[in-house]
Formats: structure tokens, sequence, C-alpha cells
């Protein structure tokens, strides 16, 4: 699985910097208070908050922060956008639908059907159908809350609530950041390789860890923690001056769970640094930006249209 990083797919990971700095919060830690400005004068502090659905058995579900549903119809894999919060304690309710990925064979108009259902829901009763119903301090900065785990009786890994920080401390101009999450819930503690040297060891269910790593393309390989040979390889390329996160999810062995949802790695842009540089999409042959002429058209005069003339009163005979 090869992930390029492109303008396109940077912009649309990146909403905890532009939300914060929308709201003047630096992305690094608080400066020290000079003479002039006492700690009375600094504003509130803010919390940028992602989620990411990494629960391969459970259904699609919606999320409620203090009674109020901030996302819906949220799926396996999924990964939403940034929601900026005073740093505080939240209560952080999880309601799963109940018909989601009951039926594959639902028509379009029952999609549409179930996704009113949820939007329109008002009989939901957070007290009795929350999977997850917790109180979460939630730090100034940027952070991801992740449900992992499992719904099944007898699930290896318990449905839980994850809220782990992205490190934004700075980068050198030519490295990137990733962070590894392991939500695979029969996978053992992993080792991570890149491009045969491990970089994360003994990273078990439920954990996640950092590292910084020259820019460019790589091979990764996970491994059961202490051993050489590999249960699942992935191509990845970084840029420099990118925060990542990358989270492994599915099943190792789905079919002991019978289950569709097989091993993956979803890789994701936290944040840009300054020093970040994006790749631009490759121009498609419909780019209306693209102004060259065709060489056919280069040849014509664009003063002589007596060829043109010439069809149209033949063809008027």
């Amino acid at each position: 699985m090869t992930t390029p990083v492109t303008r396109r797919t940077v912009l649309a990971g990146t909403g905890a910097a532009a939300l914060l700095s929308a709201t003047g919060v630096s992305l690094a830690d608080q400066h020290d208070d000079d003479d002039e400005n006492g700690p009375e004068e600094n504003g509130p502090e803010f919390a940028a908050i992602n989620a990411v659905h990494a629960s391969p058995d459970a259904p699609n579900v919606d999320v409620y922060v203090n009674g109020v549903r901030v996302l819906d119809d949220v799926a396996f894999r999924d990964i939403s956008d940034y929601l900026v919060l005073l740093e505080g304690e939240y209560r952080v309710q999880i309601v799963p639908l109940a018909d989601a990925g009951e039926d594959d064979d639902t028509d379009e108009s029952d999609a549409d059907d179930a996704a009113d259902e949820s939007a329109d829901n008002d009989d939901v009763d957070l007290e009795t159908d929350a999977v997850i119903d917790e109180e979460v301090s939630v730090p100034a900065g940027v952070a991801t809350a992740a449900v992992v785990g499992e719904v099944r009786d007898d699930a290896e890994q318990e449905l839980e609530l994850l809220l782990l920080e992205v490190d934004l401390d700075d980068l050198a101009d030519d490295e990137s950041r990733v962070r590894a999450v392991h939500a695979s819930p029969d996978a053992p503690a992993v080792d991570i390789a890149a491009d045969g040297d491990v970089v994360v060891e003994d990273l078990a269910f439920g954990e996640d860890a950092t590292v910084d790593v020259p820019e460019g393309e790589y091979e990764l390989e996970v491994r059961p923690a202490g051993e050489d040979d590999a249960v699942a390889e992935f191509d990845i390329e970084l840029d420099a001056g990118v925060v990542y996160s990358a989270y492994a999810v599915g099943y190792l062995d789905p079919e002991e769970v019978e289950s569709d949802e097989e091993f993956d790695l979803l890789v994701h842009v936290d944040a840009l640094t300054p020093v970040a540089d994006v790749v631009e999409d490759e121009p498609t042959d419909d780019d209306p930006t693209d102004t060259e002429p065709d060489d056919e058209d280069a040849d014509d005069d664009p003063d002589d249209d007596t060829d043109d003339d010439t069809e149209t009163a033949s063809d008027d005979y």
C-alpha cells in the first residue's frame, strides 16, 4: 500500500493546525509570559480532537459530547475532521446504529433512510444505548479519540476509548514524524521496521509510539515483537515537516472470527509544520489550468477561417 502525500490529501487532514491557528492558539508549547502580560491576561486554552473508528466488528456509530451529537454514522476506518474544544472535562458517549451493516444488499434509498434516521433520531436514550460512556479530560493541544477493541461477547480486546496526544514539537527540516497506533485486536505486541531497521519495539494493543524519521519512501514491516518475520508489509511515502498517524486496524486472522476486515494500515496527516514541502497533484488531461495549445490547434491561424467556411458552404449543398 503506497500512500503518497499530495496537496489534496494534506489539506484534507490538517484541520487541527487550521482550527487552532484561527483561534490564535500555538500548536507548540505555550510561550512563557513576558513582563507585560501576566497569566491573568491569557485567554482560554483550546484543544483540537479528531475521532477514529478502529473497532473492526462494531457497527456505525454516533458520537456525543456532553449530550450533543458531534459525529453521526461513523463507520469502521473513518477518521473525522477536528473538533475544537476548550480544555477540560467532557462526557463522551458512543451510540451504535442498530441497523448499520446488517444487510450488505441495502440499496441506495435504504442507505439514505438510515442516514436520515441517524440525523433525526430523537429516541436515543444515552444512559442505556451508549456502548461507551466516559468522562474524558481533554488537554490543550491536538489529540485523537480512538475507539478500539471489539463488541462481540468473546472479544479478545474489550471495546474502549483511547485519547492519544499528537506530538507537535519542532521537526528538523528533512524529517517526518509518525505516530504508530496498535488497534488490531487479534495481533500480538509488534515491532515495526522501516527498510529493515526496527524503529518501534514491543508495541502492544491500545498503545501508541511516535518516531521521527528522514523524509522518503519506506517499506514498513509489522513483526511479532522480538521476531524477524513480518506478518504484514506496507509501502509508505513521507514528506518533510509533516506529522502523520499510522493506525494498524483489522484482524490478522479474519477467518477465525468470521470477519471481512483484514489487517490494514490507515495513514492520516495530523498536522504540517512550516518546513513541510507538499507535493502538487499531477495535472490531468482535463485540468482547466492547462492552457498549452494542442499541436493541431497551434498550426491553425486564428484569423484564417477559410477552411471552416468552405466546409460549411459545401455542407449546405
